[in-house]
């Protein structure tokens, strides 16, 4: 089982804790087109919000405002400085990217032909 490092942010949300702990006990990494930031990355930037997950050529970014109870996801493209809500709930948000990534990687690996 692979190291999680959830100390580097102490007060990470449960569910990211959760998911970590989850992708790190099945080994493999689930995420192919977008990717949760790992926990050695975690940071707030300078409003506070906690960017946990990253489209995969950078150029859309999803964070958590630690300070919110209902840790609502909120998103951004790279370069811009508004962040703006998803309407998704961080759980819900973990949840409906796992099983997409789950998915598209099923999909993968039952097409993939040597």
């Amino acid at each position: 089982m692979s190291d999680v490092h959830l100390e580097a942010i102490p007060n990470a949300p449960a569910e990211m804790v959760e998911r970590h702990t989850a992708v790190a006990l099945v080994g493999d990494p689930l995420a192919l087109q977008d990717r949760p930031v790992t926990p050695q990355d975690f940071a707030t930037d300078s409003c506070g919000m906690l960017e946990f997950w990253a489209e995969n050529q950078n150029s859309h970014f999803w964070a958590v405002d630690l300070t919110d109870n209902t840790l609502l996801v909120f998103f951004r493209e790279t370069g811009g400085s508004d962040w703006t809500a998803t309407g998704e709930s961080l759980r819900d948000f973990l949840l409906h990217c796992t099983v997409r990534e789950s998915a598209i990687g099923k999909h993968v690996q039952r097409h993939h032909h040597c």
